[in-house]
């Protein structure tokens, strides 16, 4: 299964997420230092399993911190009630599930695992209205054609909500000026986002407390890490860590960011650098980089590179040097299908988080996979599939749950009661619970692990979803 991979420069996103934690990290780290000890909430975080354990982290303490940091999130006014009749919701699905030529991205059917979703809810009754998919459309990852279709969703089609995935930041925000609850994966975040709800790749790397704070805050998890060491038997301090990544200066900065945090939490970072060219055409000998990493004798290795070949020929390397420990990077399943690539990529660690891997199973999948199967889909689901399903049930649930209020339905209302201490209880060992605003800056600290087998040529177990901690830390 693919996994952390933006949509804007995919690869890019994927050497951005990987091995890391799930954090808020500024643009550039350079003048900044840490002048406080960080801090974190205090509740016990759990593992997910099959069998349906309930997932949980001190959501409300990473709210009161947020709080701390920025004051109270915005309130909207307004009584827009466009979509909306007593009888039904319009809603559009907008997504970027093809880019030039009509290659199809990693969020192909993405909209059908949204439907799917819907269908379920309607099925059910879940909510008093029913919930009609007025439009479906592929922006083709353009933005003048992401921005078309977003007005004739409002404009046009008068829809009260629209399930998005946008390739880009948007050049506008109809959402925003209309006041229209939007739902999926965007690169828009933090106050700019108050009616937009991100579960997907793009909060992860949500730099806005940053920003919003004016330096003075950043937030970040320890939930790869805690992840990793579970099946081990071991704590994070006991780990050995080593982080090398291309060339590339978003790479450097982010890296530098990460390795700072990682000390923080107690890792011992026994190498970092980022020597590695940006793609590998353009180092015939990678041994000068992995001679370094392997003297320094590290448990685990993070790899950061845009470039799946070069992730591959990297970690070979390494094995061929001698290496013997684990290495967490931008690994697909799909790397597993070419037999060279499969052997060298072979006992690495996909890094999932916020999100499961179907290879664990459970009553979650189950109803996922039974969804795809009514709607046509391949099952296991593919990640697109799973996801637009995920960001549909978080619409439905905020639905369900804002209709015990009592309140009349406006969107307004409905983003208040969203925006101020809702929490989204997640969807099993599927997708981790998240609470907002908490959630408009940061992913919720809760990390997948599974590990690349050339032998049976899929992805196979090595840790459930599992959450850690959130720090907030001052600058």
């Amino acid at each position: 299964m693919v996994r952390h991979r933006t949509i804007l420069s995919a690869a890019m996103g994927a050497a951005l997420l990987l091995a890391a934690c799930s954090s808020s990290t500024p643009k550039s780290t350079s003048n900044t230092t840490a002048a406080a000890t960080p801090t974190t909430a205090a509740a016990t975080p759990t593992t997910a399993s099959a069998a349906g354990t309930k997932l949980t982290w001190d959501m409300t303490g990473a709210n009161s911190q947020l709080q701390t940091a920025l004051g109270d999130y915005p309130t909207v006014s307004g009584n827009t009630t466009r979509g909306i009749t007593p009888d039904s919701l319009a809603l559009a699905c907008i997504a970027a599930e093809t880019a030039t030529g009509g290659v199809p991205t990693v969020q192909k059917g993405w909209c059908q695992g949204a439907q799917a979703r819907l269908k379920r809810a309607n099925d059910g009754k879940e909510v008093p209205q029913k919930l009609n998919l007025v439009l479906t459309s592929d922006s083709g990852s353009d933005a003048q054609k992401t921005d078309t279709d977003l007005t004739d969703a409002i404009a046009n089609k008068k829809v009260f909500s629209v399930l998005l995935v946008a390739s880009a930041p948007l050049a506008s925000n109809p959402m925003e000026t209309q006041h229209v609850p939007y739902f999926g994966d965007f690169i828009e975040c933090g106050t700019k986002s108050v009616f937009g709800f991100d579960v997907g790749y793009n909060i992860l790397t949500c730099s806005a407390l940053y920003a919003e704070s004016k330096a003075k805050w950043t937030t970040y998890s320890d939930s790869i890490m805690q992840t990793y060491v579970k099946p081990k038997g071991t704590t994070i301090d006991k780990i050995k860590y080593a982080a090398v990544g291309t060339n590339i200066p978003a790479i450097a900065t982010y890296l530098n960011a990460l390795v700072g945090q990682f000390k923080a939490q107690g890792v011992q970072v026994v190498y970092s650098g980022t020597p590695l060219p940006a793609s590998s055409g353009e180092a015939i000998d990678l041994n000068p980089y992995v001679v370094p990493v392997v003297n320094a004798k590290p448990d685990i290795v993070g790899l950061f590179s845009p470039d799946p070949q070069l992730t591959a020929r990297y970690y070979g390397a390494l094995k061929d040097g001698g290496y013997k420990g684990d290495v967490l990077a931008s690994f697909t399943s799909s790397q597993l299908a070419n037999p060279a690539t499969a052997q060298l990529v072979d006992g690495g660690l996909a890094t999932s988080v916020g999100f499961g891997f179907s290879v664990y199973g459970g009553p979650s999948w189950d109803t996922i996979n039974q969804d795809a199967t009514a709607a046509g889909a391949p099952v296991p689901v593919t990640q697109a599939f799973f996801r637009g399903w995920v960001a549909a049930d978080q619409l439905v649930t905020g639905l369900k749950d804002f209709a015990k209020t009592g309140q009349p339905l406006t969107t307004e209302n409905f983003t208040n009661f969203l925006n101020h201490g809702w929490q989204w209880p997640g969807v099993g060992n599927v997708a981790a619970p998240t609470i907002y605003p908490f959630g408009k800056y940061s992913s919720a600290p809760c990390t997948a692990m599974a590990r690349e087998n050339a032998a049976q040529k899929k992805e196979v177990p090595y840790q459930d979803l599992s959450c850690g901690k959130v720090f907030f830390q001052q600058l």
